[in-house]
This record gives structure tokens, sequence and C-alpha cells, in this order.
């Protein structure tokens, strides 16, 4: 059911876009930063590649509702490879983080807010690096970085926190931290 349920906010969050070429804003990173906190590493890896696998295959899984094998291999295509390595790797970051945490404090936020930002920040790597061989490095900075790491970064990641710190720490009174 959580495998359902990931793939789900992954579908929906890209749905909820801003137009901009070549990269929409979308709620992409959201779910996927959601996902990193709330799933264990091998369960977040597989949550993405269900997703992406989906998309691949036609499904409208991505933003406005496309899909297909060549919608991943074009200009965002670096953007969906940085999800499938950030959220298990926020997955893997969060799990030591909260591993001995009884109560989620105002430190332990921020120290988990750094790996928000560390995924946030691999995702965009990834994502103007590839962005580059279509439009310069120039370009993408400016169209595929500057607008996600300044405003939406800290917006999304600050959401998706929030969201998170209201959830049970895994392995309490919540299934989240289920193998």
């Amino acid at each position: 059911m959580k495998l359902i349920g990931g793939v789900g906010l992954l579908f929906l969050g890209s749905q909820i876009a801003i137009p901009a070429n070549p990269v929409p804003i979308t709620f992409q990173t959201f779910s996927v930063i959601f996902i990193g906190l709330s799933y264990r590493p091998g369960f977040a890896l597989q949550t993405l590649a269900s997703w992406l696998g989906l998309a691949a295959l036609g499904a409208p899984g991505l933003a406005n509702y496309s899909g297909g094998i060549q919608v991943m291999l074009g200009p965002t295509g670096g953007y969906l490879a940085g999800m499938l390595c950030a959220a298990p790797l926020l997955a893997l970051f969060q799990g030591k983080i909260s591993q001995n945490v009884k109560i989620k404090s105002s430190t332990h936020c921020v120290t988990i807010f750094l790996g928000v930002f560390f995924a946030h920040t691999l995702i965009l790597i990834f994502g103007v690096s590839y962005l580059a061989t279509f439009i310069g490095w120039s370009q993408a900075i400016s169209y595929g970085f500057l607008p996600f790491f300044i405003v939406t970064g800290f917006l999304k990641g600050g959401v998706a926190l929030r969201c998170w710190y209201c959830v049970p720490v895994p392995g309490e009174d919540s299934d989240l931290g289920a193998k």
C-alpha cells in the first residue's frame, strides 16, 4: 500500500505545476523529499524506480501528464535521475540521524533540514548538468538552478520537513519505517 501511496504522491506532485521553460516548477521535489524522509532507503528507491518505470512505459506521471522514454531523455531527464538518487540517500541520512531520537527536537529538525538541503541540491546538480547539454551552462544555471534553489527549494523542503515532523518517528506508532 505504501508503494502505491508513494507513486501516487509522485504522480500528483508532477501535476501541481507552474509552466516554465525549459523546466516546469512542480511539486515532484516535495514528493521526493517527503518520501526520502518517510521511507527506508530501499523502499524509497523502489518507489521512485516504480514511478519512473511507469513513466518510461508511457504512463502520464510526469509534469503536464507527460510520459515516455523520449520525455525522460529530454531536457528534464537529469532532474529525474537526481530524484532517483536523492530519495534513498535522504532516507539513509534521516534513518542514521533519527536512529536514537525519541522526540523530534529543533536541533534534530535543523540537522534533518541540512539533509533535505543536500537532497534538493543533488537533484539540481544532476538536473543542471544534463540540462546544460541542451541549452549550455549559462542558461542551465539561469533557468534550471536559480529559480529552484533560491525560491522553491527552501519552500518545498521546508513544507516537506514540516509534514514529516507531524508524522511519528518510524518504528514507534507508525508503519512508515516498516521494511
